[in-house]
């Protein structure tokens, strides 16, 4: 059976003295098997005790450098599926332990016999969850056919995700062909809507989460398989 970080945290916290986010990193570390660095640890010394002054708790701070370690793939901005599991872990660590930061859950989980670990241990295990769980996907604001069309004739990007040769055999006029790794590069206007068109659903959810980590605010989706319109072949611009 797979080790879980909770079976690694008493030896780093009680046993060798590390802070929450020093120990939520290294019991990650291990249960996980990530092979890291030991001078990669020495970066979360400063986020112990909500850095410092109260603010994010430690062991959620650990926890995403431990999902960004071991999920980052060249940059945060590539890697759609490293932000929705970080999004995923804050959000449940907050609806059950009801904040996120050290101020509200020091006094609610510290003890006096065992300090902040069972916050920890808390935290450590929506850790685990969040690893093991599906792809978590963040989809943004599906249009329905009637207002799809209705977005064809305004001002804003619209992209299709589908791969080249599905594209060339069919596609609506007006759509642009890019595949979710071009986006970064594809200068879209940020001031203007972005409706991302597909087939797929992954695809869809890795490139808003691309385009929303690059600072689009208003993005929408439409499902190809939807379309009743017609259609063009070739490649458009």
């Amino acid at each position: 059976m797979a080790k879980k970080i909770v079976d690694c945290l008493e030896h780093y916290f009680a046993g060798l003295g590390y802070n929450c986010a020093e120990t939520t990193l290294r019991a990650a570390n291990e249960a996980w098997e990530m092979g890291m660095d030991e001078n990669a640890f020495r970066l979360m010394g400063g986020f112990g005790g909500g850095m410092g002054i109260r603010n994010v708790c430690g062991a959620v701070s650990g926890g995403v450098a431990a999902l960004s370690y071991y999920y980052v793939r060249g940059t945060g901005h590539q890697s759609p599926l490293l932000m929705a599991k970080v999004r995923r872990f804050q959000e449940l660590t907050a609806a059950r332990l009801g904040a996120i930061d050290c101020a509200c859950l020091m006094p609610k989980y510290q003890t006096a016999r065992e300090s902040c670990l069972p916050t920890i241990r808390l935290v450590a295990a929506i850790l685990d969850e969040v690893r093991e769980m599906d792809e978590p996907l963040w989809l943004p604001r599906k249009l329905r056919p009637l207002q799809f069309e209705q977005a064809l004739s305004g001002r804003c990007s619209r992209i299709d995700l589908r791969p080249s040769d599905a594209y060339a055999g069919g596609h609506i006029a007006g759509l642009r062909n890019l595949p979710p790794e071009a986006l970064e590069k594809a200068g879209l206007p940020q001031d203007l809507p972005v409706i991302l068109c597909g087939d797929d659903i992954r695809v869809i959810a890795q490139a808003a989460a691309l385009l929303e980590a690059q600072g689009h605010k208003t993005i929408y989706y439409y499902d190809l398989s939807a379309w009743t319109g017609p259609l063009i072949t070739g490649q458009e611009d």
